[in-house]
């Protein structure tokens, strides 16, 4: 399930004013939060999760980043506040373990399959999940698995092309239409982003603005 296509962008410029890190979560647990609506942010190991989310808070150590993928083994909860304009608008991002690290053990690969499938199930206040796929490189098997398991929950879902930067934008059209032929999504629905650039960073932030009126 994708969220429909914003054809009206805001003449006005969102930003995330406030960012604080909440809690990290062994497995899913609503209690330990508040009642906002909730972003989340799944994608492999080294797509650049942790950049795009420090991108998008304009913060270089909201999210930890390292060299050594898999890193993130919890739901790590962030609580964000969005303004365009005068008005102002609380969320959650939460997110979610990296997947697909060849030398992670097996017990925990199958692990963080369970903690996202307990976390997306009967999650009402989950409004929109933003998943990453690395531009360079076309969706693996455990990509297409993340997108069947969201469908299977019901899941909205934005999908994001990271590293734009990396390849000639006389290349982004053929990678694009590769990996909507892998995942069988129209190519237009994938959005590029560069945290080197910031690239589809105000898109995305609008995006998440909007969208805050439906959690």
């Amino acid at each position: 399930m994708t969220t429909e296509d914003q054809s009206a962008r805001p003449t006005e410029a969102t930003e995330i004013i406030q960012s604080a890190f909440v809690t990290s979560l062994p497995k899913w647990n609503p209690e330990a939060v508040g009642d906002l609506p909730q972003f989340c942010f799944a994608g492999r190991s080294n797509v650049g999760k942790s950049t795009l989310l420090n991108s998008l808070a304009g913060r270089k150590g909201l999210a930890r980043t390292s060299n050594t993928p898999g890193r993130t083994q919890a739901l790590n909860v962030f609580e964000v506040v969005l303004r365009r304009g005068t008005e102002r608008r609380s969320a959650y991002f939460v997110d979610l373990p990296g997947y697909g690290y060849a030398k992670a053990p097996k017990s925990m690969r199958e692990a963080w399959g369970t903690m996202m499938a307990g976390y997306f199930r009967g999650n009402r206040r989950l409004v929109t999940a933003i998943v990453l796929f690395d531009i360079r490189h076309e969706p693996t098997q455990l990509d297409l698995g993340l997108i069947d398991m969201m469908a299977e929950h019901q899941v909205a879902l934005i999908p994001v092309a990271t590293k734009a930067d990396k390849i000639s934008k006389n290349q982004r059209a053929k990678h694009l239409r590769a990996m909507a032929a892998r995942t069988q999504m129209p190519p237009d629905i994938f959005r590029p982003f560069s945290s080197v650039t910031r690239e589809g960073r105000g898109e995305l932030l609008a995006d998440l603005f909007d969208l805050c009126q439906a959690g």
